[in-house]
């Protein structure tokens, strides 16, 4: 391949990458860098117990309305049975801890680790995010009651991690639209919306 050729794919690659930085610093609403973030909300999970682990964590979509919390993470205890905690990452920047003892057992998943995921969440959002994803949020009735979640795929063991993002309208419950990411990789591999069924 010759050097110009060369050159040519390196520039169209470089306005590919500027293109999608542009695009996602235009989307209406944003989410916080849960890889900047989870540092401190692991550190108040662990000062709980040593040995509490990320057991999912949800971002808000926020524009600039009001939000009671910008990132909610679940640590659990594999030695706790009914106590689980949420750290809350609150619009001023504190952490707040949230203690929650159940009536029935916590259910414990394999802990989410640094490992299980290479996509931050603001990746995450602009993939998920595309032009079908934005149309849909554009058409709800608000946005602060939709969410981008970090949780396994499932609660059997040795399941992937995935990014799910979550639109859902606050004044029609029913509506909805759920695109999950590969959090390894970013790949899209479903997306589900609902729609409320007419009643004549």
């Amino acid at each position: 391949m010759s050097r110009y050729a060369l050159t040519g794919i390196a520039v169209l690659l470089g306005l590919s990458l500027v293109a999608a930085c542009n695009r996602s610093t235009d989307l209406p609403v944003t989410v916080e860098s849960l890889e900047e973030r989870l540092p401190a909300l692991a550190e108040a999970g662990t000062a709980w117990r040593p040995d509490a682990y990320l057991a999912r964590a949800s971002l808000r979509l926020t524009d600039d309305g009001y939000a009671s919390y910008l990132i909610w993470a679940d640590f659990n205890s594999p030695t706790e049975e009914f106590d689980r905690v949420a750290v809350k990452l609150l619009p001023d920047g504190s952490v707040s801890v949230e203690p929650f003892v159940q009536a029935v057992p916590v259910v414990q998943v394999d802990p989410i680790t640094d490992g299980d995921w290479q996509l931050d969440s603001q990746e995450a959002f602009a993939i998920a995010l595309d032009d079908e994803g934005l149309r849909f949020l554009e058409g709800l009735s608000g946005k602060e009651c939709s969410s981008l979640v970090l949780e396994r795929q499932g609660f059997e063991p040795n399941l992937p991690v995935v990014w799910r993002l979550i639109l859902s309208d606050c004044e029609e419950p029913l509506i909805g639209q759920t695109t999950v990411l590969d959090a390894m990789t970013g790949e899209a591999t479903s997306r589900e919306s609902n729609f409320p069924t007419a009643v004549p």
